[in-house]
């Protein structure tokens, strides 16, 4: 009779956690059968071994059937929480949209961590979906009506809609910022209003929009060239603007009278702006051009028919002519003539 020790191991592995059995079965290979079983080892995990005596060959058969329906039972685990061979999702990642408004797509990824019989995890690692940032023409609003800092309409949640803070990019050369000021009061059907030196200020600590440049055609901030629809932690100064509803016209002095003004203003369905329209903020400052350099003239509405300084000359800009001469309004302001005074500047409200 010849005999031949085999060392029987397993590991099993779920969940993460390993459970090692070991055991030394003796052989009769004349026989073709299984004699005796010898104590197991204790596994790694400091579980026991399979314990068996010398002389009781069913042990080891014993063993053996109890570790094919483990192994069964693991199988049959795997399949039903197959889902773990997967790591958790990624978050999703920036809405991306052609227009860089209104509704778009986004992604976000998985890894797979382990996988059945080392084949691939079960499904896709990459998920994209349906998004949406604001509306290309979405609202903007300005928080004194006309002027001051910006905010834009966040329709991306129609259950939860919020009004946005818009940050004023910092590296914005002057011609890209007056584009973007511009589009803003394009957008609420007004013109800008001369551009003055605003403070360093957030009104709010919800700001998501930094627009970089808006063409001519572009009259809405969203349609503009921005960064994304994100927030913005990193911003130090609101977007802010000053807009109004004078429209600024100019003609030759010798085709101006304040007549021809007036009537020019009601064939659009407008009116000649009054003084305190042209200078709206009480800072002796035209609204939409600033302080014209030299002696410049415009004409204001009323039965007086005056006119009021827009220029630099003699410090008399934000006063009427009647203020500043003792004569009242002036002889010139119903003469077509070619005085370099007036035609410079008109408006119509």
């Amino acid at each position: 009779m010849k005999f031949f020790g085999v060392a029987l191991t397993l590991i099993l592995s779920c969940c993460n956690a390993q459970i090692r059995r070991q055991a030394t079965c003796e052989i009769d290979v004349e026989a073709g059968e299984v004699v005796a079983a010898l104590p197991g080892k204790r596994g790694p995990s400091g579980a026991p071994g399979i314990k068996g005596t010398k002389g009781e060959p069913g042990d080891c058969k014993k063993w053996i059937t109890a570790v094919e329906s483990l192994e069964q039972r693991l199988s049959d685990l795997q399949n039903e929480l197959w889902i773990r061979d997967w790591s958790t999702w990624t978050s999703w990642g920036e809405c991306s949209t052609q227009r860089s408004c209104g509704i778009g797509s986004r992604s976000r990824s998985r890894t797979c961590l382990f996988s059945r019989n080392g084949g691939p995890c079960e499904g896709s690692d990459v998920e994209t979906g349906e998004c949406r940032v604001p509306s290309c023409d979405a609202s903007v609003r300005l928080l004194n009506g006309t002027f001051g800092p910006v905010f834009i309409y966040d329709d991306s949640n129609s259950e939860a809609p919020k009004w946005r803070g818009v940050c004023e990019y910092q590296s914005l050369s002057s011609a890209e910022k007056t584009g973007i000021l511009k589009a803003v009061c394009r957008s609420k059907d007004l013109s800008l209003a001369y551009i003055r030196p605003i403070e360093n200020k957030l009104f709010t600590d919800q700001i998501y929009l930094s627009p970089k440049r808006c063409g001519d055609n572009e009259d809405h901030l969203m349609q503009c060239e921005h960064d994304g629809w994100k927030y913005h932690p990193d911003c130090r100064r609101q977007l802010q603007v000053f807009c109004t509803d004078v429209q600024h016209f100019h003609l030759p002095s010798n085709q101006v009278t304040w007549t021809i003004v007036k009537q020019f203003c009601e064939s659009l369905g407008r009116r000649m702006c009054s003084i305190t329209e042209i200078f709206s903020f009480n800072d002796r400052v035209p609204i939409i051009t600033g302080i014209i350099p030299g002696d410049h003239w415009a004409p204001i509405s009323g039965e007086e028919k005056d006119w009021v300084q827009v220029g630099s000359s003699r410090n008399f800009n934000g006063l009427t002519h009647s203020e500043t001469h003792s004569y009242g309004v002036p002889t010139w302001g119903e003469v077509i003539s070619n005085g370099p005074y007036k035609g410079n500047f008109y408006c119509c409200l």
